[in-house]
């Protein structure tokens, strides 16, 4: 199975970003205050008004992507990433440690910002079976919005994650699945969050679940797994 409308907008939304991410910073962050966006057809990009939040809750689902973390960017262009039937359902919560704050860029600007502790509990099932925890620190973006009607931020995580027992699907050193696989791997997290304006406490969310030694650092090279997913978000 491919996961090609779920990639065609990954993809999609990966090559917006940077162009409202510009426009973002030469219009300025409206974040928590009153809104002055330009009418409908003047201005694509703009900010949203949201007030900072602090912690969201979200659930999971997500099927085991057969693909390295390097070659994601190449496979999601040609929308090529072949699912296999290993999943996981999982509950996650994020706490903001720091809100909306602005990370100056030279030409332009990040507005709107956040940094946040993200924690999750995973379910496995399919071709292996065992609970999974992560504990991550996340960089998210501020939010865009396109013409009032969807906005997204994208948000990277660095952290690790735990296996209650060995998983069966992943690769050990030898290359053989299940053969001793880590239970510990370093834990990354790529997420677009997708918003309507008009509820903009609820989110869905498309997640990149990956789990790897860090190139021989924490477990040897070639083991670990890649899970592409969707969740749904409510913040607090």
């Amino acid at each position: 199975m491919r996961a090609q409308p779920l990639a065609l907008l990954i993809a999609t939304s990966l090559v917006l970003i940077p162009v409202a991410a510009y426009a973002q910073g030469t219009h300025g962050s409206t974040k928590g205050s009153t809104s002055t966006s330009p009418s409908f057809n003047s201005q694509p990009f703009e900010q949203t008004a949201n007030p900072p939040r602090r912690y969201h809750l979200s659930l999971y689902y997500a099927k085991w992507a057969e693909v390295n973390l390097t070659s994601i960017p190449r496979r999601l262009l040609t929308l090529d990433i072949p699912l296999f039937e290993s999943y996981f359902v999982s509950l996650g919560g994020a706490y903001v440690l720091l809100p909306d704050f602005t990370i100056p860029l030279g030409l332009f600007a990040l507005s709107g910002c956040d940094l946040e502790m993200d924690a999750q509990l995973l379910r496995h099932f399919g071709l292996q079976s065992h609970i999974e925890s992560t504990l991550a620190l996340v960089f998210r973006t501020g939010d865009i919005n396109f013409w009032d009607v969807l906005s997204l931020n994208f948000a990277m995580g660095e952290g690790f994650s735990l296996a209650s027992s060995r998983p069966a699907y992943e690769k050990g050193p030898s290359g053989r699945r299940g053969f001793d696989s880590r239970r510990l791997q370093n834990h990354l997290l790529f997420e677009l969050e997708f918003t309507r304006p008009s509820i903009p406490f609820a989110h869905v969310v498309i997640r990149l679940h990956h789990r790897s030694g860090i190139y021989g650092v924490i477990s040897p090279q070639r083991t670990g797994s890649n899970f592409l997913g969707i969740g749904f978000r409510l913040d607090g």
